[in-house]
């Protein structure tokens, strides 16, 4: 019975609370109104909760000033991230914690600081602004077309600034994934809030998904895993002390079931974040995957065969539409002027470079001096034997680049 009376005795302080600061904020305007329209007085100390019947200046203000959310006003890069986020969320579970300390002990003006504290701090955290302006979307369908669309177009300007601070939610783009076998381009996009990965080589084929919502007050169990807690030498080499996981599923490339790496069944999977670059673990085989962000070169080099398939659509494309555009009196007209032939564009995929690498291979005998270029060992097809050789195109390269750093003269010497 005590500690009822106390959250009553509460809830009057707070409600009293918030009706002086809406008054206070009425009592600043209505001051700065002209004297010669019909401006309500502005009310004094004695008449602080005074409000005329037919006014509903303070009602509508007080409802304004209710659904302003924590998240919708602030300046820009007002989200902290990365170890500034970790440190905020245990100060805001350390303040809910002396919290529940002042309720228990009855220090009310301990309470309204530390709620306001809480307010405050949780303005930072862009997951509980997400979290919140999703709640607010999703109750918008209860009021009327008008006030629906102006809280959608609100609170979906708050949604997009939060998720842009929230990493898990911005892994989009291409990604190395790193297979035993070797590594591969895999397309990261986003429905919603769910993840879902592509294999270059497979564009049709779902490889893996995952749902990184925020977790809901019900039914996320399921979906949210615990994280998992690392000791102090792991979390000095990944940088982290505990790792994030999510549920999902991802495709069965990597076990003898499945002999062909792009066919196989979804098997249950965990996505793991970690700083800069997620993995995705097969939970029935406990083998995994990392995926690391490539750069432009290795990007370019990975996808030289696709590039280069599509540049050749795009040749017989181009020669049948001229074959078309001609007629039969261009066969007997001679041309007054005969245009340069275009040269037929080709990009050379990874086997044909190798191919025209071992065709201009150029082999040493062993009892010719050789000066010091890159040359190697190995043995090839041309080249059974492994006596030192180089490829002829790497040879004119430094042979171009000899002639034009040194002078005609330095070379007669």
């Amino acid at each position: 019975m005590h500690q009822i009376k106390s959250v009553i005795l509460l809830a009057l302080l707070t409600t009293r609370a918030s009706c002086f600061v809406s008054n206070s904020r009425l009592s600043r305007r209505a001051s700065t109104v002209p004297s010669n329209q019909n401006s309500p007085v502005t009310p004094s100390s004695s008449t602080l909760f005074y409000t005329e019947s037919n006014d509903e200046t303070w009602y509508n203000a007080l409802e304004f000033e209710c659904e302003e959310s924590f998240e919708s006003s602030s300046p820009e890069n007002k989200y902290l991230t990365g170890n500034d986020l970790k440190e905020l969320r245990a100060d805001i579970q350390q303040m809910k914690q002396n919290l529940q300390l002042s309720l228990a002990t009855d220090d009310l003006m301990r309470v309204v600081s530390l709620q306001k504290s809480i307010e405050e701090a949780e303005k930072k955290d862009p997951e509980l602004v997400y979290k919140s302006a999703l709640k607010r979307i999703a109750e918008s369908n209860q009021y009327n077309s008008r006030k629906k669309y102006d809280i959608l177009s609100k609170y979906n300007k708050v949604a997009r600034e939060a998720r842009a601070n929230i990493a898990r939610l911005n892994l989009d783009g291409l990604w190395v994934a790193n297979f035993g076998h070797g590594s591969e381009l895999v397309n990261v996009t986003y429905t919603g809030d769910t993840i879902i990965g592509h294999r270059l080589n497979q564009p049709d084929q779902l490889f893996f998904e995952a749902d990184l919502s925020p977790p809901a007050s019900n039914g996320a169990k399921d979906r949210n895993l615990k994280p998992i807690n690392l000791n102090s030498s792991e979390a000095s080499k990944w940088g982290v002390d505990k790792l994030e996981r999510y549920s999902g599923q991802i495709r069965d490339t990597l076990t003898k079931s499945a002999p062909d790496t792009l066919s196989g069944d979804l098997l249950q999977g965990n996505l793991i974040m970690f700083d800069g670059y997620f993995s995705f673990l097969w939970v029935p085989t406990r083998q995994h995957v990392f995926f690391s962000r490539p750069k432009p070169d290795i990007i370019l080099s990975m996808m030289r065969d696709q590039i280069s398939a599509e540049d050749e659509v795009e040749n017989m494309r181009s020669h049948l539409s001229k074959c078309f555009d001609k007629n039969i009196d261009e066969a007997f007209m001679a041309p007054s002027i005969t245009p340069e032939a275009e040269p037929f564009r080709r990009i050379a995929t990874k086997h044909d470079l190798k191919l025209a690498k071992h065709e201009t291979q150029i082999v040493y005998e062993d009892h010719l001096p050789l000066h010091e270029i890159p040359k190697v060992n190995d043995a090839t097809p041309i080249n059974p034997l492994g006596k030192s050789s180089q490829s002829f195109l790497d040879f004119h390269k430094w042979m171009t680049y000899i002639e034009k750093a040194l002078n005609p003269n330095e070379l007669e010497k």
